[in-house]
């Protein structure tokens, strides 16, 4: 044709059969965008394409995203209506509001609709490229799953386990039922939530998420075999307020927010908490977890701390406040007050307190007077001085009823020595009343129940 040309730009090679698309892009059913440089062929019926730097991405916004670059791609679209295709081997990249250093150890990309499955081992073939599907997929698949995916979240908590993500509406959502969750100070300093249903909301502005259902783990220093009833680790930023009952779905993985999360919750609670501290009180109550630089602290409303002697006897301090701080350094410190004192000793009747603190600081921990811990809207301080290797149930203005015989008063120390709750005192007075004038005996030294619940004098 005359004043019409054309300049092959490159070399082809002989044997040459070539359909390639550089820049493709498109969306795949409201699910991820996927763009990159593909070869398409036919075979047979059906249209295959294949790509080696492939990229698949859910957006929410312009800052929040999961992506996948760099991947191999492979598609297959069959005449009778069959549609599946894979991406792989790529790179994990995301951007979540309060998530930081987000990390995956393998990032697979799958799409089948309702009429189409794939064997293990299907390979595509376009000249010199390949892609083989070497798991298989289920019909009716719409998968971006993130195994080993690991993320700090705000200083608070790291998250690690497998997610599957997807696209609601305009935000990114994703459910695992195998995540944790850790406040970890050192490798043997740690409380976290393992094996835990997890459900995250990710929308342009809004980060919100939530571990229920797991199994609490914990070294917490003295505080030695801690346990835990229920533990609920939950995250929102500005915009992330939950409403209860909000659900959300991939695959057939669900998730339902049980309760309302408000905006900036920050919150590792341990509902049940029970422990004991180095042979010297059992402590258990609700409690507040959170990490402070490289430091875990928790705080409780009401907490119980309690010397047990057997199933009759015992000195506790129920309904207390409570603070503790675990340094990353080897310090630890906690301590109880402003609870209920209550008191079973055989013999002793109508015990009262007037003011009772239990204190605990290890050998390489003291504490400042009008030090505070926060966690969240929880606070906690220490009024007083703590000196270290502090070991401490220190009841003021003890008074107890001994056997009709004498009216026991004074400060005491409670402690546990073996199977026996121990107590002394040195300005403890016995006074026998039968009128307005007293026979008293000032200073009792040393008092303790035995196993038998008689009072000795020692």
């Amino acid at each position: 044709m005359a004043g019409v040309n054309y300049t092959f730009a490159t070399e082809i090679a002989a044997n040459t059969t070539v359909f390639r698309v550089e820049g493709f892009a498109a969306n795949v059913a409201d699910f991820i965008a996927i763009s990159g440089d593909l070869g398409f062929s036919k075979v047979g019926g059906d249209i295959i394409a294949i790509g080696e730097s492939v990229d698949a991405s859910l957006e929410a916004g312009n800052a929040a995203y999961i992506r996948l670059t760099d991947a191999s791609f492979g598609l297959a679209l069959g005449a009778d209506g069959t549609t599946a295709f894979e991406l792989k081997n790529g790179s994990f990249k995301a951007a979540i509001d309060g998530l930081a250093g987000v990390t995956a150890d393998e990032v697979i990309v799958q799409y089948t609709n309702a009429t189409t499955s794939v064997a293990a081992d299907t390979t595509l073939d376009i000249v010199d490229l390949s892609y083989t599907f070497s798991e298989e997929i289920q019909a009716d698949t719409v998968a971006f799953a993130v195994k080993g995916f690991a993320a700090n979240v705000a200083d608070f908590v790291t998250l690690s386990g497998d997610l599957g993500f997807s696209k609601v509406g305009t935000d990114i959502v994703a459910v695992g039922n195998n995540v944790s969750a850790s406040l970890e100070a050192t490798d043997s300093l740690y409380a976290s939530l393992n094996s835990a249903d997890f459900g995250l909301i990710v929308g342009a502005t809004r980060t919100s998420f939530e571990l229920s259902n797991g199994t609490f783990d914990a070294r917490l220093d003295a505080l030695g075999g801690a346990s835990a009833e229920n533990v609920l680790v939950q995250y929102t930023n500005a915009d992330g307020a939950v409403t209860a009952g909000e659900a959300i779905g991939v695959a057939d993985i669900n998730y339902t927010f049980a309760t309302e999360i408000a905006a900036n919750t920050t919150v590792f609670r341990v509902e049940g908490f029970a422990a004991n501290v180095a042979d010297f009180i059992a402590i258990s109550g609700d409690l507040g977890f959170s990490k402070v630089g490289g430091d875990i602290i928790a705080i409780g409303e009401s907490v119980d701390a309690s010397l047990e002697a057997g199933n009759a006897a015992y000195i506790r301090l129920t309904d207390a406040s409570f603070g503790l701080a675990l340094g990353a350094d080897g310090t630890t410190a906690f301590e109880l007050k402003n609870g209920s004192f209550e008191a079973a000793i055989d013999g002793l009747a109508a015990v009262t307190a007037d003011e009772v603190i239990v204190q605990y600081t290890n050998a390489t921990t003291s504490v400042s007077a009008g030090t505070t811990l926060d966690v969240v809207d929880l606070s906690y301080t220490f009024s007083e001085e703590i000196q270290a290797d502090t070991v401490a149930f220190a009841v003021k203005g003890f008074a107890a009823n001994v056997a009709d015989f004498v009216t026991l008063s004074g400060d005491l120390g409670f402690s546990k020595v073996g199977t026996d709750i121990v107590a002394v005192g040195n300005n403890v007075s016995a006074s026998l009343e039968a009128t307005d004038a007293l026979i008293r005996q000032p200073e009792l030294g040393r008092f303790r129940p035995d196993r038998r619940g008689d009072p000795h004098q020692l």
